[in-house]
């Protein structure tokens, strides 16, 4: 199976895998000094790696396996930084920091690399327990050097609001000639829009259910999701609880986008019903047929802008 026909589930564990892995090579760099170190030595001693990966595995708990790889990164993209300067990464230097941070200043450099690295540096001592002292480390000057880089990235362009005819125009496209897979995606998008979720939040949803109601020749009622992966969910409390996405049936037509994409995805073969559901909006493959894999947010944006630009759309109108 290829990484574009992975599950939400499967490519998770393949960033804990990436992560994980990236973490033992610190932990070895930096001689096993933190408070999970002895743990890890006595894995290392019996040969024991999967059982050192477990271990670091525990340690993170309910953290973001993006967030743990993220992490991970920063500190190793230092550690490579230092071997070629011919320094020694650990123990790590203020001197060193500030060389590092100066160096992102230049050239097409991310002027956030400073940032990221204090953000791994704090991971590394508070989640790990690694041992050095953070305020010998992320000093005022190295911490001042850092948000002087920071603030001479350049203007960063932000994503228009849609406007209420855009969003008029989206609805009437739900009603229209679209075939039935652009419906389905169309769907997915309005869904996220009028339930206010992110579209991260709708990778791996537990159950789906239309609640629509027919009254006098008009549909109301709401589409429902429910999820436990979703951005608030890292706390042990909250993850225990799933949190609940609704969208009213009837936006802000007079006619029920829900029902058109409801047919849409009974027409598709999509099994709704299903507990757990899955991803809300499901990649195609090479084939056509749709896999397991979630839509990208990029995919996605790609698509609305498509959906934005098609026959009959609005011109934009910030007044309205």
């Amino acid at each position: 199976m290829s990484v574009d026909e992975k599950s939400y589930a499967d490519l998770r564990e393949l960033d804990w895998t990436k992560g994980l892995a990236i973490w033992l090579g610190i932990h070895r760099g930096s001689n096993l000094q933190s408070a999970v170190g002895e743990h890890l030595y006595d894995c290392l001693c019996r040969d024991d790696k999967a059982g050192a990966l477990k271990c670091l595995r525990d340690v993170c708990g309910t953290k973001s396996p993006k967030t743990v790889l993220k992490r991970g990164r920063d500190i190793k993209r230092f550690a490579e930084w230092c071997g070629k300067k011919q320094l020694g990464w650990w123990p790590i230097r203020e001197k060193d920091l500030l060389a590092y941070i100066a160096d992102s200043a230049g050239g097409s450099k991310s002027k956030l690399r400073g940032r990221d690295l204090l953000s791994a540096l704090r991971f590394f001592r508070f989640v790990f327990g690694a041992h050095f002292q953070l305020e010998s480390v992320i000093t005022p000057l190295v911490a001042g050097r850092v948000k002087r880089i920071q603030a001479t990235r350049a203007p960063r362009r932000q994503s228009e609001v849609l406007t209420r005819p855009e969003i008029l125009h989206l609805e009437t496209l739900m009603t229209g000639q679209l075939d039935t897979v652009d419906r389905y995606y169309l769907g997915c998008i309005l869904f996220a829009l009028f339930a206010r979720c992110r579209w991260s939040d709708l990778a791996d949803v537990y159950s789906l259910d239309f609640d629509l109601l027919f009254r006098r020749n008009r549909v109301t009622g709401f589409v429902e999701a429910r999820t436990r992966e979703h951005k608030t969910g890292g706390h042990e409390e909250k993850r225990s609880l799933y949190m609940p996405l609704v969208a009213p049936a009837v936006g802000l037509s007079d006619k029920s986008w829900a029902q058109e994409w409801q047919r849409a995805v009974q027409t598709l073969g999509i099994a709704y019903k299903k507990k757990p559901f899955g991803a809300i909006c499901k990649a195609l493959d090479a084939s056509g047929n749709f896999n397991a894999r979630p839509l990208g947010s990029k995919e996605a944006s790609e698509l609305l802008s498509n959906y934005l630009g098609a026959k009959g759309a609005v011109v934009r109108d910030k007044t309205t």
